[in-house]
C-alpha cells in the first residue's frame, strides 16, 4: 500500500482499507494518514479526513504508539489546513503535537516524524525558524540512522527553504538537489514535482527552463496533483 500512496494513488489505498479500518486499530491510523495525505495534495476532501482522523482517535486508546500516531495525524491535518490558509488550527496541531510526545515510548520510530512535524509547524505556522531547524536536523540524525529515504527528502526540502532565505541559492541547491535524488531513489513519484520545483528556484535560467518543464509534464501525467504546485508550498 506504501507504494500506491508513493504514486499518489490514495483511493485505491482507502478502498483497501475501508473495511479493516472500522474495528483494526493499526488500520484504521493508516486509513487517516492515508486521507489527510490525499487532502494535502488536493486540497479536497478536509472533512472526510478530520473525520477518518477522528475515528483513528477513538479505535487506538490505551496503545500509546497508535495513540501517538493518531496525533501526529491529527496534527499534520491542521498543520495543512493552516498553512494552506483554509483554516487557523495552529492551536490544534500544537496539541496535538503534545499529545504524540506525552504518549510515544521514546525509543517510537514515530518520534522521527514528530520531531518533523513538529518542526514544519515552528517554520510555517509560529515563525521560529531557528527552532525548526534544530528540530530538524535531530529528525535528519534518525531519518539517516533509520534509512529512512522519504523521510530524509521531506526534511531535506524545508531546509533547503531554509538555506534558501538564510545561506543563499547555492546551499537551497544542494540540499534540493539531493531532496530529488531520495525520492527518485524511494520511488515517491509524487513528491518529484515539487522537488524539481524547488530545485528550479535556486538554479541557472537554463537548468529551471528544464526542470520546470519536466515538472509541468509529470503534474499533468499525475491529473494535476499536487494541486498547490506551482503555489510557493513545497
Amino acid at each position: 500500500m506504501n507504494r500506491l500512496r508513493l504514486r499518489g494513488c490514495w483511493d485505491e489505498v482507502i478502498g483497501l482499507l475501508a473495511e479493516s479500518a472500522r474495528d483494526t486499530p493499526a488500520d484504521a491510523v493508516e486509513l487517516a494518514a492515508t486521507m489527510v495525505e490525499r487532502s494535502m495534495y488536493t486540497m479536497e476532501n478536509w472533512i472526510i479526513a478530520e473525520e477518518a482522523v477522528t475515528q483513528a482517535q477513538d479505535l487506538v486508546e490505551g496503545n500509546n504508539q497508535l495513540t501517538g500516531a493518531a496525533a501526529l495525524e491529527r496534527a499534520y491535518l491542521a498543520y495543512g489546513l493552516t498553512r494552506l490558509g483554509l483554516d487557523d488550527q495552529t492551536e490544534v496541531a500544537e496539541a496535538a503535537l503534545r499529545r504524540a510526545d506525552e504518549v510515544l515510548p521514546v525509543n517510537s520510530p514515530r518520534r522521527r516524524l514528530l520531531l518533523f512535524r513538529t518542526g514544519l509547524v515552528r517554520q510555517h505556522l509560529t515563525d521560529a525558524p531557528e527552532v525548526a531547524t534544530e528540530l530538524y536536523r535531530a529528525a535528519l540524525l534518525a531519518a539517516e540512522a533509520t534509512r529512512d529515504k522519504l523521510l530524509h527528502a521531506d526534511i531535506l526540502q524545508q531546509l533547503g527553504e531554509l538555506a534558501q532565505t538564510q545561506e543563499g541559492p547555492a546551499a537551497a541547491r544542494e540540499l534540493f538537489a539531493d531532496t530529488l535524488r531520495l525520492r527518485v531513489e524511494a520511488g515517491c513519484i509524487i513528491g518529484l514535482a515539487p522537488a524539481m520545483v524547488a530545485l528550479a528556484e535556486v538554479s541557472t535560467p537554463e537548468e529551471a527552463q528544464a526542470l520546470r518543464a519536466e515538472a509541468t509534464r509529470l503534474h499533468a501525467a499525475l491529473g494535476s496533483v499536487p494541486v498547490w504546485l506551482f503555489d510557493g508550498f513545497h
